[in-house]
Protein backbone atom coordinates (compact mmCIF):
# COMPACT_ATOMS: atom_id res chain seq x y z
CA UNK A 1 0.00 0.00 0.00
CA UNK A 2 1.29 3.55 -1.06
CA UNK A 3 0.27 6.84 0.21
CA UNK A 4 -0.26 9.56 -2.32
CA UNK A 5 0.61 12.88 -0.92
CA UNK A 6 -0.59 16.34 -1.57
CA UNK A 7 3.03 17.96 -0.81
CA UNK A 8 5.23 15.86 -2.85
CA UNK A 9 4.70 14.63 -6.50
CA UNK A 10 5.88 10.87 -5.76
CA UNK A 11 4.61 8.17 -3.88
CA UNK A 12 6.13 7.02 -0.62
CA UNK A 13 6.53 3.10 -1.40
CA UNK A 14 10.13 2.43 0.20
CA UNK A 15 11.17 3.40 3.66
CA UNK A 16 15.26 3.31 3.90
CA UNK A 17 15.91 2.83 8.09
CA UNK A 18 19.25 3.81 9.12
CA UNK A 19 19.73 2.74 13.45
CA UNK A 20 22.78 2.32 14.87
CA UNK A 21 21.56 -1.03 16.40
CA UNK A 22 21.18 -4.02 14.39
CA UNK A 23 17.44 -5.14 16.32
CA UNK A 24 16.03 -1.60 16.51
CA UNK A 25 16.04 -1.81 12.83
CA UNK A 26 14.98 -5.01 12.82
CA UNK A 27 12.08 -3.79 14.90
CA UNK A 28 11.35 -0.70 12.21
CA UNK A 29 11.51 -3.01 10.05
CA UNK A 30 8.75 -5.22 10.81
CA UNK A 31 6.68 -1.79 11.68
CA UNK A 32 7.68 -0.20 8.30
CA UNK A 33 6.16 -3.55 6.58
CA UNK A 34 3.09 -3.30 8.21
CA UNK A 35 2.27 -0.08 7.84
CA UNK A 36 2.05 -1.00 4.09
CA UNK A 37 5.57 -0.03 2.67
CA UNK A 38 8.58 -1.31 1.75
CA UNK A 39 11.62 -1.27 4.07
CA UNK A 40 15.40 -1.20 3.49
CA UNK A 41 17.50 -1.20 6.18
CA UNK A 42 20.83 0.24 5.17
CA UNK A 43 24.37 -1.30 6.62
CA UNK A 44 28.25 -0.11 6.17
CA UNK A 45 29.66 2.98 7.34
CA UNK A 46 29.50 6.61 6.00
CA UNK A 47 31.70 9.29 6.51
CA UNK A 48 29.67 11.97 5.08
CA UNK A 49 25.97 13.55 5.12
CA UNK A 50 26.63 13.14 1.12
CA UNK A 51 27.82 9.36 0.82
CA UNK A 52 24.82 8.39 2.90
CA UNK A 53 22.61 10.50 0.79
CA UNK A 54 23.32 9.06 -2.82
CA UNK A 55 23.01 5.49 -0.91
CA UNK A 56 19.25 6.27 -0.30
CA UNK A 57 18.70 8.49 -2.87
CA UNK A 58 16.38 6.35 -6.02
CA UNK A 59 16.14 3.53 -3.75
CA UNK A 60 13.76 4.69 -1.35
CA UNK A 61 11.34 7.50 -1.11
CA UNK A 62 11.17 8.21 2.93
CA UNK A 63 13.31 7.79 6.00
CA UNK A 64 13.41 6.53 9.19
CA UNK A 65 16.59 7.13 11.26
CA UNK A 66 18.15 6.81 14.38
CA UNK A 67 20.28 9.64 15.79
CA UNK A 68 23.12 8.09 17.81
CA UNK A 69 25.00 6.78 14.39
CA UNK A 70 28.32 7.34 15.58
CA UNK A 71 28.30 4.83 18.02
CA UNK A 72 28.32 2.40 16.31
CA UNK A 73 30.56 3.19 13.39
CA UNK A 74 27.81 3.72 11.34
CA UNK A 75 28.21 7.18 10.11
CA UNK A 76 30.94 9.69 11.37
CA UNK A 77 27.37 12.24 12.14
CA UNK A 78 24.46 12.32 13.97
CA UNK A 79 21.10 11.36 12.83
CA UNK A 80 20.22 14.41 13.46
CA UNK A 81 21.98 16.07 10.94
CA UNK A 82 21.80 13.65 8.35
CA UNK A 83 17.38 14.40 8.74
CA UNK A 84 18.19 18.32 8.57
CA UNK A 85 20.01 17.67 5.28
CA UNK A 86 16.86 15.48 4.01
CA UNK A 87 14.20 17.65 4.85
CA UNK A 88 16.63 20.52 2.77
CA UNK A 89 16.02 18.29 -0.41
CA UNK A 90 12.66 18.05 0.48
CA UNK A 91 12.84 14.18 1.13
CA UNK A 92 10.52 13.07 3.83
CA UNK A 93 12.58 11.67 7.02
CA UNK A 94 11.72 11.02 10.66
CA UNK A 95 14.31 11.11 13.42
CA UNK A 96 14.06 8.27 16.25
CA UNK A 97 15.92 8.27 19.01
CA UNK A 98 15.95 6.60 22.80
CA UNK A 99 17.74 9.61 24.50
CA UNK A 100 15.61 12.57 23.24
CA UNK A 101 15.60 14.26 26.86
CA UNK A 102 19.41 13.87 26.63
CA UNK A 103 19.77 14.89 23.24
CA UNK A 104 17.46 17.71 22.34
CA UNK A 105 18.97 19.86 24.45
CA UNK A 106 22.58 19.31 23.16
CA UNK A 107 23.30 17.16 19.97
CA UNK A 108 19.44 17.40 18.13
CA UNK A 109 19.34 21.42 19.01
CA UNK A 110 21.68 22.64 15.72
CA UNK A 111 19.51 20.82 13.40
CA UNK A 112 16.26 20.94 15.09
CA UNK A 113 14.40 23.84 13.36
CA UNK A 114 14.96 21.34 9.81
CA UNK A 115 13.29 17.95 12.00
CA UNK A 116 9.61 18.09 11.38
CA UNK A 117 8.85 15.09 13.68
CA UNK A 118 10.95 13.87 16.22
CA UNK A 119 10.24 9.68 17.90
Amino acid sequence: MSFPSNTLDYEIRKIAIIDENKNEAEMAKSEVRAAGFEPLVINGHFDEVEDLTSTILGKAQGVLCGHRLSHSGLADFPGAKFVAHLYDLKVPAILVTQFADIDNGVSIRNWRDKIPVLL
